[in-house]
């Protein structure tokens, strides 16, 4: 599958969307990069990224949505990532981000998600 991403500003209001498909590399990454910055503002400090139909994924490109969590996190809010595969969802475990990424099951919970935080219950 060739390499996609999809910016969606204000799906709920403060949070972004991105969606990422296909196999990024070293040179999807940069794309990637532009993307979550354009993704990550004062406006949506939320971001909720879509790994659905995501088949690969090089260092370079998680690096560049680490960089943008804590992008996030400088503007009070972060990333979220959603619909792991199971091959990428055994990387970010081997990787063992899960202690420093949100996850969650959908878009539906993530905005959930963001507003337990935004109200200081988790």
């Amino acid at each position: 599958m060739a390499f996609n991403i999809e910016v969606q500003k204000d799906v709920h209001p403060g949070v972004a969307f991105v969606s990422v498909g296909g196999h990024v590399g070293v040179e999807e990454a940069v794309q990637v990069s532009k993307a979550m910055e354009e993704a990550t503002t004062e406006e949506t400090p939320w971001v909720v990224v879509s790994m659905k139909d995501l088949e690969f994924i090089c260092t370079a490109g998680i690096g560049a949505l680490l960089y943008a969590a804590g992008g996030a996190r400088r503007l009070s809010g972060d990333v979220i990532f959603i619909d792991f595969g199971p091959d990428i969802r055994k990387l970010f475990e081997f990787l063992d981000l899960h202690d420093y990424v949100i996850t969650a099951d959908s878009l539906i919970a993530a905005v959930r998600l963001v507003e337990e935080k935004r109200e200081g219950k988790t």
